[in-house]
């Protein structure tokens, strides 16, 4: 390295100069300046340099940027976290952005300073709670396991949005209302529903619950298969209840659970994580009615003969019928039209549509119509209509009289069971 030589108000500065790791400039660059004949002594800004260690003066002097902010926040070693209802990132991770989360507590909230980004991993299951704190890519919450890693960037103080969320397992990845398999099954006459092994996503599409093959009798609830299912309360005759497959984050435990609520049952201590499956309905003795399950359909193994009107009229009439109560389904019907003197027809609709009358020539037309001559004459047609959440449709005929009869029988219904929430 060739000595620098200064002149009148010039100043020469070296890169190495500014660099903290260099130590040596104090000491080199003495031996380095010579004066000319018109440079009495070194200039200003370079006694600066020799005098200045860790270079603030100079960084000052020219507007570069502090020592402090030339830490590699996010190639410094992780750091364990806490997990906390409210996660201080601030205070607990000042001097690094890579950072492990400990513990199972669920997250709602974050304390952050804007623009800083997190690289995070977790080492527990825990909830990351979707908010006006916390934006999710999916807006919903975020069940995570350990070994699930995802990177947090601070949009405003104390608001995060998720980026590049990354499952360890990518097997429990949740697809938006997912569920396969969960068969359920009786025999009749029986106090135990069996539930076939499956996997469904929970109510808020937030994780993936997977359920081995288990049997709930009508007792309370408790947990494991061959006991008791009810999630509150004695079980009832002629009552229709909802199953549900049910998990508790902290261990992760899956198990079902069954209630008269349709949407929102009891859950049993810790198990907050819930999707339901299915409908069951007991008889007059409080054991479960028999039927069979294909997938989204469910078929009473006896068809239930739901409406015997005699003379209905040409009014709308609301129909009620053996499906579950508390959830739209579409029920599947088997209708006999018996005419009286005159031709008659029979529109079957749901009541959430308009109520119009039936024709033969004329929207809507109708369901099923007698021959257009004779007397005394039937039709019968199957026809699958939408339930309300009572179980009930519209019918309407075209004529009626003291010989016409409507005959309804119920044969099951198909229950989406939330795949299109």
């Amino acid at each position: 390295m060739t000595s620098t030589v200064f002149t009148d108000n010039s100043t020469v500065v070296l890169a190495a100069w500014l660099n903290d790791a260099n130590t040596s400039v104090y000491t080199t660059v003495p031996a380095l300046v010579t004066k000319t004949a018109n440079l009495p002594t070194v200039s200003a800004f370079a006694g600066t340099i020799m005098d200045d260690v860790d270079a603030a003066s100079v960084r000052a002097t020219i507007g570069a940027a502090s020592a402090a902010s030339t830490v590699d926040y996010l190639n410094t070693t992780r750091i364990d976290v806490a997990s906390a209802t409210t996660l201080d990132l601030t205070t607990n991770a000042p001097n690094t952005r890579n950072i492990n989360i400990t513990g199972t507590t669920t997250i709602t909230g974050v304390t952050v300073a804007i623009g800083q980004l997190y690289f995070v991993r977790f080492n527990g299951a825990l909830i990351l709670t979707n908010n006006a704190a916390i934006v999710t890519q999916t807006g919903a919450n975020i069940q995570l396991a350990a070994g699930d890693t995802l990177m947090l960037r601070a949009t405003a103080a104390n608001v995060v949005e998720v980026l590049n969320f990354v499952p360890a397992d990518p097997a429990l990845t949740v697809l938006r209302s997912y569920l396969a398999g969960l068969t359920m099954s009786t025999a009749g006459a029986s106090a135990t529903m069996s539930i076939a092994a499956g996997q469904s996503a929970d109510s808020t599409n937030a994780v993936l619950m997977t359920l081995t093959a288990i049997a709930k009798t009508t007792s309370a609830w408790a947990v494991g298969t061959a006991t008791g299912g009810i999630d509150t309360g004695a079980i009832a005759n002629n009552t229709w209840y909802h199953f549900y497959v049910i998990r508790r984050p902290d261990t992760g435990v899956v198990d079902v659970v069954f209630s008269l609520s349709a949407t929102s049952p009891t859950l049993p201590t810790n198990y907050t994580q819930f999707r339901r499956i299915g409908s069951g309905r007991t008889n007059g003795s409080a054991q479960w009615t028999s039927f069979v399950q294909y997938a989204d359909s469910f078929l009473w193994l006896s068809p239930v003969l739901d409406i015997s009107a005699g003379n209905p009229g040409t009014a709308a009439v609301t129909r009620t019928l053996t499906t579950p109560t508390g959830v739209v389904t579409k029920a599947v019907m088997n209708v006999n039209l018996n005419e009286g003197a005159s031709r008659s027809q029979c529109y079957l609709s749901e009541l959430t549509l308009t109520d119009l009358a039936v024709s033969i020539t004329i929207s809507p037309l109708g369901s099923v119509s007698t021959p257009a001559t004779g007397s005394d004459s039937d039709a019968m047609t199957k026809v699958e209509v939408f339930t309300n959440t009572s179980s009930q449709i519209r019918s309407r005929l075209g004529s009626s009289d003291a010989g016409t009869f409507l005959y309804i029988a119920t044969l099951g219904w198909v229950d989406t069971r939330g795949r299109n929430e």
